[in-house]
Parts: C-alpha cells; sequence; structure tokens
C-alpha cells in the first residue's frame, strides 16, 4: 500500500505546476494544509494565490478584484473564514428586562449596556468580559428606562437617554456621568426620546426638544450643552440653540449622529456649490456606483467629480469615440452652474494617467461637522436623511464668554424660550440637503471614517400614495441596510439583506446597527443578529437569541470581538475562531 502511495505521488510531482494548480483546485481548505507538508514544491504551490482566489469565489459566490489594502486572496479567505466574530465565547447576564442598547468605548476597554430595567451596566471587555459597575437610574434620576449610551472622547463620560416618569408628566433626559466618580455631571430634557443625543466634544454634546406653535405644528430645536464640571443637578449645565427646523406632517427630528468632517478623510461640498437639496434616493440609486474601492484612475476621479457635481454625458451629435462632456449636476439630478475652470481642471487630471497616480480631488477644505438625522416630510414615520453642515463660527460663538447660554436646572424647568430666540435670529433653519429613501428608517451608524452612512431601512410599497399622514404605507417584513456616501450624496449600490422585522408602524422601533472597517452588523426582530462583509457584500453569519436582538456593537479597537444584545435579557459576547483559538493556546 504505502508503494502504491509513493508512486501515486512521484507521479504528481512529475506534473508542471499548472496542471498541478488544476488539480489542487478542486481539494477542499482543509486538505491544503495537509498537501503543503508533503514536500517544499507542493506547499510553493498551494501557497499560490490564484489557488485561494478560486477557492474565495467559489465559497462566497462572488467575482470582484482585490480591494486596496488587501494582502492577497489567501489573507481575504482567512480574514472572512477565520477572523469574522461568529463564535459565541460569553452570554452576560445581570439586567432583569429587556437589553434595548450597547456601546463600547473608544478605547476599547470597556462596553455599556441599557435596559428597561433603569439600570446602565459598565463591562470590561476582557476575555472573559466582567460587570465594572453599575448606575441605577430608577433610583437616582426617576427613570423608567435606559435606551442609549454614548462615551465622550476621551472615554471619561458616559452619555445616556432614558425615559423620566412622575405622577405629572413623562419625557426624556439626557443624563451624563463621570466614569470616575459615578456622579451626575449634567441634566437635560431630550424630546423625542428617540434622538438619543450626541456628543460634540468632550464637554459639550447635543439634544433635542419639540415645542409646538401657534397653528398647531410643531419646532425641533437642537441644543448645544455644556457640562459645567459640577455633580450638582441645580448648576448641571448651560445649554444654547443651535437649529430651529419646522416640523411637517407630525413629524420630527429624530435619531441624531454627527459626522466629523474636520479631516482630509470626509472633503464635503460646501454650501455654495451644493446650496439646498431635496431628492430622493432612488434618483441616487439610479446613479449610483461602487465606491468600495475604485478600478482605474478614471473611475476614481470620475467618482470625485460626481461629489463635486459633475456627471458624464455624451453629446447628442458625438461619436462612440468622443470623449464624454462633463455636465455640471448636483447627485446626479440636481442642476447647478459650474465653471469652465473646473472642467478643465479634471480634464487634466484624467490626462495625468499615464505619469502616475494622482492625488483625490479635494473639494472642501473648511473644518466642522455634519449633523446627519432621520425625519419626517410626507408623514409621521421618519423616511428622511437630513444632513446639515454645522456652523463653525456659530458654535465657536456659543461656545465663548456663555453669549447666548441659558442656565437649565433639571432639565424639565426653566426650559429656554424658543419663541424669544426665534425672535431674536429672525429664521427657522432649514436643513443642507433632505433625502427621501422611500421607506422607513429603523438604524442608523456611521463608518469608522465617516465617509458613509449605513442605515436599516423598512421599504414601502412602490408607487405608493400618502393621502393622511397619520397612516404611512405599509412597510415591508424584509430590511435592507443601505449605504449612502456622505461626499457624493448618493448612494453606493450596496444592499445587505436577510434580516427581518414584523412590527407595525404604531409600534416600530429602532434596531441598532455597527460598521467596522471589514464588517457590516445589525439586529433583528427576528431573533437573530446578522453579520456581512463590507468589501465583498456577503453574509458571514448570524447571533442567535431567543428574542429581538436590539442592538450590535463591534469593539472599535478589534473588530474580531462583537456584543450583541435583546429582548431575551441576555449580552453576548462573540469572537473570531482565530481569538478563540489563540486564547485556548
Amino acid at each position: 500500500m504505502a508503494e502504491v502511495v509513493s508512486a501515486s505521488l512521484h507521479s504528481l510531482s512529475n506534473l508542471p505546476d499548472n496542471i498541478l494548480l488544476e488539480i489542487i483546485a478542486y481539494l477542499p481548505v482543509h486538505c491544503l494544509g495537509r498537501l503543503a507538508c508533503v514536500s517544499q514544491r507542493f506547499c510553493k504551490i498551494v501557497q499560490d494565490d490564484m489557488i485561494w482566489k478560486r477557492m474565495f469565489c467559489k465559497q462566497y459566490k462572488v467575482v470582484l478584484p482585490l480591494p486596496p489594502g488587501a494582502e492577497s486572496w489567501r489573507s481575504e479567505y482567512q480574514r472572512l473564514s477565520d477572523q469574522a466574530p461568529v463564535v459565541l465565547c460569553q452570554v452576560l447576564r445581570g439586567h432583569r428586562a429587556e437589553v434595548l442598547h450597547v456601546s463600547f468605548s473608544h478605547s476599547g476597554h470597556i462596553f455599556a449596556t441599557s435596559s428597561k430595567d433603569g439600570i446602565v451596566m459598565v463591562w470590561k471587555a476582557d476575555i472573559p468580559c466582567s460587570l465594572q459597575f453599575s448606575v441605577n437610574t430608577v433610583h437616582r434620576l426617576n427613570w423608567v428606562y435606559t435606551v442609549f449610551s454614548q462615551f465622550s472622547m476621551s472615554d471619561t463620560k458616559l452619555l445616556v437617554s432614558g425615559y423620566h416618569s412622575s405622577s405629572f408628566s413623562a419625557f426624556g433626559q439626557l443624563a451624563v456621568f463621570d466614569l470616575q466618580s459615578l456622579e451626575l455631571v449634567s441634566l437635560v430634557e431630550n424630546d423625542p426620546l428617540d434622538l438619543y443625543g450626541a456628543w460634540y466634544d468632550d464637554n459639550h454634546f447635543l439634544s433635542g426638544t419639540i415645542q409646538q406653535t401657534e397653528n398647531d405644528t410643531s419646532i425641533s430645536s437642537i441644543w448645544l450643552n455644556k457640562i459645567s464640571g459640577t455633580s450638582s443637578v441645580k448648576t448641571a449645565g448651560v445649554a444654547s440653540c443651535l437649529y430651529h427646523f419646522q416640523n411637517v406632517s407630525s413629524g420630527c427630528i429624530r435619531t441624531i449622529l454627527l459626522a466629523d468632517c474636520s479631516s482630509p478623510r470626509l472633503p464635503l461640498l460646501t454650501t455654495a456649490e451644493c446650496g439646498q437639496s431635496r431628492h430622493s434616493a432612488s434618483d441616487c440609486f439610479e446613479n449610483s456606483c461602487d465606491k468600495r474601492w475604485p478600478l482605474t484612475l478614471e473611475d476614481e476621479l470620475h467618482n470625485t467629480t460626481l461629489g463635486m457635481g459633475f456627471e458624464k454625458k455624451s453629446s447628442d451629435h458625438s461619436s462612440g469615440g468622443q470623449k464624454a462632456a462633463l455636465v455640471p449636476t448636483f447627485a446626479g439630478s440636481f442642476m447647478q452652474s459650474v465653471s469652465c475652470e473646473h472642467v478643465e481642471s479634471f480634464e487634466s487630471a484624467l490626462d495625468q494617467k499615464q505619469t502616475g497616480r494622482t492625488s483625490a480631488v479635494q473639494i472642501s477644505t473648511h473644518e466642522g461637522k455634519l449633523l446627519v438625522c432621520s425625519m419626517s416630510l410626507d408623514t409621521y414615520a421618519p423616511h428622511v436623511i437630513g444632513i446639515k453642515r454645522l456652523q463653525m463660527e456659530k458654535i465657536k460663538d456659543s461656545m465663548s464668554a456663555g453669549e447666548g447660554w441659558v442656565e437649565r436646572s433639571d432639565g424639565v424647568q426653566n426650559l429656554p424660550d424658543m419663541h424669544a430666540d426665534m425672535a431674536i435670529n429672525h429664521q427657522i433653519d432649514s436643513m443642507d440637503h433632505e433625502i427621501n429613501v422611500h421607506g422607513r428608517i429603523v438604524g442608523m451608524a456611521l463608518s469608522p471614517d465617516h465617509r458613509f452612512l449605513f442605515f436599516n431601512i423598512r421599504k414601502w410599497p412602490k408607487h405608493y400614495t400618502i393621502t393622511d399622514v397619520m397612516e404611512p404605507p405599509p412597510m415591508s417584513k424584509n430590511m435592507e441596510v443601505r449605504v449612502l456616501d456622505l461626499q457624493s450624496l448618493q448612494e453606493t449600490g450596496s444592499v445587505f439583506s436577510s434580516h427581518k422585522a414584523f412590527s407595525p408602524n404604531h409600534q416600530c422601533f429602532f434596531v441598532f446597527l455597527d460598521v467596522s472597517k471589514h464588517y457590516v452588523a445589525s439586529g433583528a426582530e427576528n431573533k437573530q443578529g446578522y453579520l456581512w462583509d463590507r468589501d465583498y457584500n456577503v453574509f458571514l453569519g448570524s447571533f442567535l437569541h431567543s428574542d429581538v436582538v436590539s442592538c450590535v456593537a463591534f469593539n472599535p479597537c478589534n473588530e474580531e470581538m462583537l456584543v450583541t444584545v435583546g429582548d431575551d435579557f441576555q449580552i453576548k459576547v462573540w469572537r473570531s475562531r482565530r481569538a478563540v483559538r489563540q486564547k485556548a493556546n
């Protein structure tokens, strides 16, 4: 028998490498490691990247080029199969009710969970994870439950959103706790509850209020709150109003995020270039292109010109060999005037491809942040993405010398006079961009570089008609994660799906998602969370719970760790196969 095996190996050794590559490509992956141990020649052939490309495309059913930054097809295969967080390592218990949210600190050392039991728990992200401390907001703040948390930039404070209730009223509040002393350092009203709040910097955060007007409409106000640094609730902080937005169709501003565009990683349209716009995501989708990685220099510059407000359009009299002209547009759908110098600069950039790779054309170098929110236009259900560039001069004026700041006691009494503030500023503000996604938005998250907005959506039927603002169209049970490029304001074309939701419009709730460098994860109502790869848009695994999965969160410093929470009162910690193997060794 041994002689037969030896003869077979000798026959294989005589075959040329290209034939061996074809044969080896049919072997299962677990056999390649064994084959590499047979001889030096087999070991070298097994490491050939063409084999791993075929393995990758066969298993994940994709035909795409290797993305920038990827070392090889072998490393990509290993990343998807061995480094994605799909192994359940630990189940944490402690909450006595549904767990609604989980968030990590920027350092990745701790994470916080919020629950309907009114308790915020902070856990060490070690192996295994352990409880560090907890804050009972029921006793301290008379809250009914907590729904959201976010760590400050320095990880020294924790912003918590919750629901306050008393015999006289019920409303949302935002509380800030010092993580060293666990003292309350700020407490403000937050309406609606699912606006959640967001950190502006380490000492300022955003909140919202809604106030009724005389004509039976309402105005949503966004406030910049300053932490006073004292633990006394009576001097819990000061606030200045940034914007007043007129609400329509019984809707309001919801779920705010802050995208940092202060670095070249997110060059954005200037106000003069884009103006104020309102357009449909379907228009963007028709003109969308996959911006995960450009295939050629022409593609990259073409994508950049789209972000600048240009699209390629052939002349009616042009022949196939003629160069397409650059026609000014906004997001592929809104016409605007642009000087000829811009066109010439882009054409000259295209001509530079023979001389080497050029740097991306910068759209704007203005520092600042983008306010991104979900909002309503045609019905009360949030179906529009609103984008507003924060005016840095206005922010700096609000922060200086306390001018325009209003003392706030406990987030309920002594609220600022919205009408007086509007009389001083003589205006109602408006979004710079409003993008109708034609479905209910049930989740939003920014990519780590703040270039892309990922959002969960439950689509409405095609050609729907809204006749009553209080009766939005029926929602699909199939959720989708879609991606908006915050540079070009176009959808990239990437769609991540499989997760489901069943609640009707009047009971619909937020299903949180999260994004890391390579992966996308989302909760769902069908008792499991979902994981996809960002680069290849493939499903990688699910996170099983016994009830609704409300929220998922990646460790920002280690995407091989992910935490899911759900209505089954459980917190589950998931790690990659590689991490589990390393721990065992």
